[in-house]
């Protein structure tokens, strides 16, 4: 009977699995969300997938209905075996049943033992939580994220090794090991630590994310590889844990993922951690209690390291450099005075008046036992919960003046202990701080309330004392807040201190803040300083206008300390000046000059950049409002000018404007930061007012920036509409253009934004908005939006008119859109529109239309398009959809004549100008050399004895198979060019002897591609160019001569006989050190690396390879490329030879490979 049972479980489960699959075939849209997650693009089920509906409809309500015994439960099994069959069916599905949208015999391969693997892995790890976290750990089911490739969307590919399961009894670790990549350098870290962060969670165990103690941390991460791939978190799962008020322990064990070393692959630690404590109390008398204090602490130096083949065990990993905590045990006794329901004592004064409180005060002793053999005994004594109080009396006017109505308090904890081992130490918190405000009058000078303030710390008492004084000259008035008079006190041991037990040590205090102001003798204005001394950082702003005449700015921020805390200088500095428009001609006038100066300060691009977006650069360009908005402008040129040693910045500013009153102002602030790097820096601010400043119709601000980056190699321009409108209607909208000629050359435009489908190169974009003019903002909710983009292989633009208004729960919603890529010489385009109208009700909607058109073209035509209209209310659902997909037009592409390649490339290496003669990286010439005429190198390269030779040219890439040159085809034998040998006069340096060079090409001049390899591919990418030959960068020389140095004694006045003396050769030595060669800067500078230098870190550049799908392992050992063009180029080539590699071929990157 229990077998029965057993089995009836088990087809109830097995029926359930199909769960998903019924919501998927609810409706178009659910599927269409369904298939969108397993990486297919379709919108409605083919017939075949429909009918699968019935089936498991069937199979779900006989399990919902119940009733299921062992005599009923084979009619269950036979429509689970019915259902099965008929998704394994769908791998002869007909083609024409399936949309354009899928690459129909891809679907049919795949989809439906994909389906299966989705389905059993969705409810183990749903249904059976625990068993399908536990599978997912050991390597059992599998997750992983496939990119886009083909008609493919990007998907998560969630299967069961089956062909591991069966071998996992055998070898448990070859589970593993194929599912993390265990034992190589590609172990899938991230993945491991997701999967043990779901199981544990799974169980029911609390999972925590927490640090590593800074010295475990730097023993598991000692020899990186890449710092890069060091974890900064360890998972905690917490095994045993109370936190209740007597009892706090937590017991369990922390996992950490181990970096990859040069002798040890990646791997991970395993650290055990448990530590509690536990207060209890026994009444012995009225308000006395006996005190139990008892602490255990497991050293969390103790970790076991797991990598492939090798297991260790460290511990005291906390002590590395320092004292380890060891494990301890800790045991106090004491008692423990305190009153009921946390009732204060009142130790001196009165309960309504001026007085000194506890809640309770405590005497322990007791010992501490630990495992490095450093007992101690213990005494403390406890005070908590401390008050003071200071009120006036009933009668005393005065004093209630001073201290206020309520009065002045401050509460404090206190504890005063003693150790074996440590001698007296002291805790506390809290402190007592008292404002009176004095009002004293000296004169000029008025004391406008003292401040007394008593924080104790670890291990010392700091008492303060402070007063705001303001002064008065004429018409200058200033305050300054918090400066007096600091006394530290501290308990050394021994009774070292300088007064016995006590160190006394006392100090100017230095005020918190400066403020001025003036009115008088037509200047008004003010400004402020604040202090940190702790920091080191002063800051200050001045503000101040001459008869509406003349308007100085200032603001300042000064640093003492370098990031890092050592010991350093930097300043930075804005002044501007904004007086009555000055007349330039043509209706231009000079608003406002300015400048910037940073002393050790280096400029931000990155943030500068954004702060086009933000706001930020209205904090540099002539700051409005400086006191008011001190904070915000004192952090923005904090955050974009940081300290940074031996770089400086400076730059003018102006402020024009055109028209009387001004109606267009531009403020420009030209900035450079030297020496190394040197950068460049044009930020400016346009304003339009129209018709006036004041009553504004149409008001237009641009904020834009411009950098030049040398090192780099990069132009970037950067401009957003800010706070814009016309009426009242909102503009908004951002540009971008991006040029970059170092080694990742690149060209980018764009105002709005990008096509939907382009995912534009990493180069330092921000999302851009697009530009838009917004109607109405809000409810009702009408925006027009367009962009239009251009990079070396496309120009994109578009437009989009959207609409939503909401009423209670109803809402309509809906949008009119175009996008469109287009492609010239030869003529192609692509243009897809786009709309939308829908009613909703709770969030569902209820009526909606959708139309979406393509049309590609010419020579031939294509046209695809799809409307639909959906009515759904409640208990029914209607959709109509009419689609058509025509083509039609002559296929009349004018095939351009084929071109010649080989002249133009020949011509390109005759050039003098393409060979090059250039210094090894890092050398000096030493010395200096005669300018050559331009007449006598005309024709001649000029070679320097350390000089390298090469030769590169940009007509067309070397050592692969272009197709395409420009928008011709080239002459058949004219599609592969390589250089063999290079010939000096008589000598002749073969491909042994020459290195390969590299230049950016784009790759769509030289190979034909489609829309969407255009959209996704690098705009440039680096192809063979050219060559140079090997080792002419070695440093050449003759053995060491020999010289004998002599000097010459000369009297003066007196005419002697001229005597040379031989230098001794230690005096020599000495005097070399001196001299001003050896004082040179080039004299610090490395001429050669020494070949027992410790090898340079480099950063390793991304490589693909051409690999083999099925195996994932590499075609050929040879076939690594630096760039993925390079790789689509040889793959290219390879299934041009023979067509059926085809499908087993497939450029990736090659941390990917097996």
């Amino acid at each position: 009977m229990e077998t029965r049972e057993t089995l009836v479980a088990l087809a109830e489960e097995i029926g359930s699995v199909f769960e998903p699959l019924q919501d998927a075939l609810a409706s178009p849209k659910a599927f269409s969300a369904f298939m969108y997650d397993l990486g297919w693009d379709m919108t409605q089920p083919p017939q075949p997938v429909q009918d699968l509906s019935a089936s498991v409809t069937a199979v779900l309500n006989t399990i919902e209905a119940g009733g299921i015994t062992g005599a009923n439960v084979a009619g269950l099994m036979t429509q689970i075996t019915s259902l099965i069959t008929g998704i394994k069916g769908l791998s002869s599905i007909s083609s024409a049943l399936l949309p354009a949208s899928v690459d129909a015999t891809e679907f049919k391969n795949e989809f439906p033992g994909q389906l299966m693997q989705f389905l059993v892995v969705e409810y183990l790890l749903g249904n059976q939580a625990n068993w399908g976290r536990l599978m997912q750990t050991i390597g059992i089911i599998r997750i992983s994220y496939q990119a886009a490739a083909g008609k493919r969307t990007g998907y998560f590919k969630r299967e069961i090794a089956w062909q591991d399961l069966g071998n996992f009894f055998n070898d448990p670790t070859a589970v593993f090991t194929n599912a993390y990549n265990w034992g190589t350098s590609n172990f899938k870290a991230d993945y491991f630590y997701d999967t043990l962060y779901n199981m544990g969670s799974a169980f029911g165990l609390a999972v925590r994310q927490e640090p590593l103690h800074p010295n475990v941390h730097t023993i598991l991460n000692q020899g990186a590889s890449d710092p890069t791939k060091i974890f900064p978190l360890q998972l905690k799962f917490i095994l045993l844990e109370d936190n209740s008020s007597s009892l706090q322990y937590a017991i369990g064990v922390a996992l950490y993922l181990l970096p990859e070393t040069a002798g040890a692959k990646p791997g991970f630690a395993v650290l055990p951690f448990a530590d509690g404590e536990m207060e209890e109390s026994i009444d012995i008398a009225e308000n006395f209690k006996l005190i139990f204090d008892l602490g255990l602490a497991l050293n969390p130096g103790v970790g076991i390291l797991v990598r492939p083949g090798d297991v260790k065990i460290l511990t005291d990993m906390i002590g590395a450099g320092g004292a380890a905590p060891p494990s301890s045990l800790r045991l106090k006794l004491g008692i423990q005075y305190a009153k009921p329901g946390g009732e204060p004592t009142i130790l001196l004064g009165i309960a309504d008046g001026s007085r000194m409180e506890i809640q309770s005060f405590a005497i322990k002793g007791g010992a501490a036992v630990a495992s490095n053999g450093k007992h101690e005994l213990l005494a403390e004594a406890e005070l908590k919960g401390g008050k003071i109080v200071i009120k006036a009396g009933e009668g005393d006017s005065f004093l209630k003046t001073i201290l206020g109505e309520n009065g002045i308090e401050g509460n404090f904890d206190l504890l005063l202990g003693w150790s074996s081992r440590q001698g007296v130490y002291f805790q506390g918190s809290g402190g007592l701080e008292i404002a009176l405000p004095t009002h004293i009058s000296l004169g000029p000078i008025e004391i406008l309330g003292l401040t007394i303030g008593i924080r104790p710390e670890a291990g010392k008492i700091p008492i303060a004392l402070g007063a705001d004084v303001k002064g008065a000259l004429g018409p200058l008035t200033a305050v300054v807040q918090g400066i007096g008079f600091k006394a530290i006190l501290t308990f050394p041991p021994n009774d070292s201190g300088n007064l016995g037990p006590v160190n006394f040590s006392p100090e100017f205090k230095w005020p918190t803040g400066v403020g001025l102001s003036i009115d008088g003798g037509g200047f008004t204005g003010g400004g402020f300083l604040f202090i940190d001394v702790e920091k080191g950082e002063y800051a200050g702003g001045l503000e101040l206008e001459f008869q509406s005449i003349i308007a100085l700015k200032a603001i300042g921020v000064l640093s003492t300390k370098m990031p890092d805390g050592s010991d350093g200088f930097s300043l930075l500095i804005i002044i501007t000046a904004e007086f009555v428009p000055i007349q330039l001609g043509f209706g231009f006038t000079l608003n406002g000059v300015g400048g910037l100066l940073g002393l050790n300060r280096t400029m931000e691009l990155e943030p500068l950049r954004l702060g086009v977006y933000d706001g930020s650069v209205n904090s540099i360009l002539f700051p409005k409002d400086i006191v008011a908005n001190a904070t915000r402008i004192i952090n923005d040129i904090k955050r974009i000018f940081p300290p940074y040693e031996g770089q400086f910045v400076f730059g003018p500013m102006a402020k024009l404007g055109w028209g009387t009153p001004t109606l267009i102002s531009v403020e420009l602030g030209f900035l450079l930061e030297v020496p190394d790097p040197v950068r460049m820096a044009l930020l400016g601010v346009i304003r339009l007012n129209l018709p006036a400043e004041e009553a504004a119709i149409i008001y237009i601000q641009i904020n834009f920036i411009a950098t030049l980056d040398f090192e780099k190699k990069q132009f970037t321009l950067d401009a957003s509409l800010f706070n814009s409108r016309i009426l009242t209607f909102a503009l908004t909208g951002d540009m971008a253009i991006r040029i970059y000629w170092g080694d990742d050359a690149n060209f980018l435009f764009t105002i709005g934004g990008f096509h939907p489908s382009y995912t534009p190169p990493p180069m330092g974009l921000p999302a851009l908005k697009r530009l838009a003019l917004i109607i109405f903002s809000g409810n009702p909710d009408l925006r027009a939006e367009s962009y239009f983009a251009l990079t070396s292989n496309t120009v994109q633009f578009g437009a989009k008119l959207s609409l939503r208004a909401t009423g209670g729960p109803a809402a309509i919603h809906g949008y009119l859109s175009l996008d469109a890529l287009i492609q010239f010489n030869p003529f192609k385009f692509l243009v897809e529109i786009g709309a939308m109208l829908a009613v909703s009700l709770f969030g569902e909607d209820m009526l909606s239309v959708r139309i979406r058109m393509s049309l590609e073209g010419p020579s031939p035509w294509h046209a695809w398009g799809e409307a639909r209209i959906s009515i759904s209310f409640f208990f029914f659902d209607i959709s109509v959809t009419v689609s058509f997909d025509v083509s039609f037009g002559e296929d009349r592409r004018e095939v351009l004549p084929p071109v010649e390649v080989f002249e133009p490339l020949l011509e390109a290496f005759r050039k003098v100008g393409n060979w090059r003669a250039e210094l090894p990286a890092g050398a000096n010439l030493m010395v200096s050399l005669r300018e050559i005429p331009t007449e006598e190198q005309a024709d001649k390269l000029i070679l320097h004895p350390f000089g390298i030779l090469e030769v590169s040219q940009k007509v067309a890439p070397l050592n692969m198979d272009i197709n395409k040159f420009g928008t011709n085809a080239p002459l058949e034998i004219h599609r592969y060019f390589q250089v063999n040998s290079l010939a000096l006069g008589a000598e002749i340096f073969g491909q042994d002897r020459l290195d390969i060079l590299k230049e950016q090409f784009a790759p769509a001049q030289y190979r034909e591609m489609n829309d969407a390899q255009k959209l996704s591919s690098q705009s440039f990418a680096k192809f063979d160019s050219g060559i140079r030959i090997k080792g002419s960068d070695k440093l050449k020389s003759s053995y060491v001569a020999a010289l004998e140095v002599v000097y010459e004694v000369i009297y003066v006045p007196e005419k002697q006989e001229r005597k040379f003396w031989k230098f001794i050769t230690e005096l020599f030595a000495v005097f070399l050190k001196t001299n001003a060669t050896a004082k040179s800067a080039l004299a610090f500078e490395p001429k050669r690396p020494s070949p027992l230098d410790a090898p340079k870190t480099k950063v390793n550049v991304e490589e693909f390879v051409i690999a083999n799908t099925d195996t994932l392992e590499a075609h050929a050992d040879d076939l690594v490329f630096a760039t993925q063009a390079e790789a689509d180029a040889a793959r290219a080539t390879l299934t041009a030879k023979d067509p059926a590699l085809a499908a087993k071929l497939e450029v990736m990157p090659k941390y990917l490979m097996n």
